[in-house]
């Protein structure tokens, strides 16, 4: 049996900008003639430069739809167009909802978005905002990207309710639905092990983490970026990682933790690994992981937790999230160690939170001798960590509940998590 100790046993094992321009109008199918795919939906779309100002017309979409005698729809954009703003009406949206886990899928110059259809509220009409950026936020994000190379073109995501006098519109709130956005490029002289999505979010003057899986063949390199939020997202080469002080069993999973951006050395080289994390720095690695970004807010999340904290946006992501409770209404006590058992229950709260959790039989924990000293309330915690292979016993028979975790086991649980949940290879 593998284990969390702070000791050697094994490695751990874990699955262009838009341009101006004249415009053009015309219907544009979005398949060829002769498509079998029965999802494939037709759009009304005007050209101005390179940028698609596309409508569904309802009729016609819905009757698509009735027919369709699948789950997942499908738009195509023409080739040449590098923006585009989709215009989804309520009625469309109301017949994609009367079918069970349905999809649409929406492809522009080479790039794929595939939204839940469950992420469009009822009885509003919506707005997509997708593919190329503006120059001037392309600039803004260049400067925080610091040089950094880049794979594919960044590219925006914006999703907004439309008002019913179609005058303005309101962003959209994700909640715990995640948006796929897949990026191609070169696979030559490439280590998916380096690159990090990152997303700018416009408002704010750093980078945040977002979570990305790759899969590759021999010539060319598929990232499918998780999306949860408005924002412009890239992929960056943020390097690999070395620390004085890397354990054997959790030297990969810190890595992988810190070139994802979801964990940070001490130093330039301490990783921390056999110290106590804190209660802020455990949220701040689970809101990174999960590529949670905090809507804009002025109030600190809890009295202790001071909006110049480190960790007050994660802490607050957590919060609104209800990913996390307090020691009590406006006291956080982020400085405190955590416990095995209290991370466990924190971490089944995020599967849950996501649409993974369920109650596990806590005869998973018969082979540990020290099973006594779970706490009731952590039982069934702890049993689906074990279950999902997210926390290892520090021996073969002992799961130490009671004592705290360190930062190498938190940066290589929070990693077994993401695989867990299909957010990381």
């Amino acid at each position: 049996m593998k284990t969390d100790a702070d000791t050697d046993s094994g490695s751990p094992s874990g699955p262009s900008s838009p341009s101006g321009g004249g415009s053009s109008s015309g219907t544009t199918p979005s398949s060829q003639p002769g498509s079998n795919d029965k999802g494939l939906l037709t759009a009304k779309i005007v050209k101005e430069g390179e940028k698609a100002i596309v409508t569904l017309p309802v009729a016609e979409t819905l009757k698509s739809i009735k027919n369709a005698q699948t789950s997942s729809f499908k738009l195509v954009i023409e080739e040449g167009l590098k923006q585009a703003e989709i215009t989804l009406p309520q009625e469309v949206i109301a017949a994609f909802a009367g079918i069970d886990n349905s999809s649409l899928t929406i492809v522009l110059n080479g790039m794929e978005f595939t939204f839940p259809v469950s992420i469009f509220p009822a009885g509003t009409a919506i707005k997509l905002t997708l593919g190329g950026i503006d120059p001037s936020l392309e600039e803004a994000l260049q400067a925080l990207l610091a040089g950094k190379k880049t794979y594919g073109q960044p590219f925006q995501l914006k999703l907004e309710k439309i008002s019913a006098d179609g005058k303005t519109t309101e962003p959209l709130s994700f909640g715990n639905i995640y948006v796929s956005g897949k990026v191609n490029f070169s696979a030559a002289g490439v280590s998916t092990g380096r690159i990090a999505g990152v997303a700018y979010i416009p408002v704010k003057v750093h980078l945040h983490a977002v979570p990305a899986l790759f899969a590759k063949n021999a010539d060319a390199i598929t990232a499918e970026l998780k999306l949860n939020a408005n924002g412009i997202f890239t992929l960056i080469d943020n390097g690999s990682s070395s620390f004085k002080d890397d354990l054997d069993w959790a030297t990969q999973d810190i890595s992988s933790a810190v070139t994802k951006m979801i964990a940070f050395g001490d130093s330039a080289d301490q990783f921390g690994t056999k110290r106590d994390i804190t209660r802020a720095e455990v949220i701040a690695m689970i809101v990174r992981g999960l590529g949670l970004i905090q809507d804009q807010s002025s109030v600190a999340p809890y009295a202790d937790v001071s909006l110049d904290s480190p960790y007050a946006e994660e802490i607050a992501a957590a919060k609104q999230a209800g990913l996390v409770q307090g020691r009590s209404a406006d006291s956080f006590d982020p400085d405190a160690a955590i416990t095995r058992q209290e991370l466990a229950v924190m971490l089944a709260n995020v599967m849950k939170y996501v649409g993974k959790g369920h109650t596990a039989n806590t005869t998973l924990l018969a082979g540990f001798k020290d099973r006594q000293e779970i706490a009731d309330y952590a039982q069934s915690s702890m049993a689906l960590m074990v279950e999902q292979n997210i926390m290892r016993g520090v021996s073969a028979t002992s799961l130490s509940p009671r004592t705290n975790v360190t930062k190498a086991q938190m940066a290589a649980t929070v990693m077994r998590m993401l695989r867990s949940l299909g957010l990381s290879n």
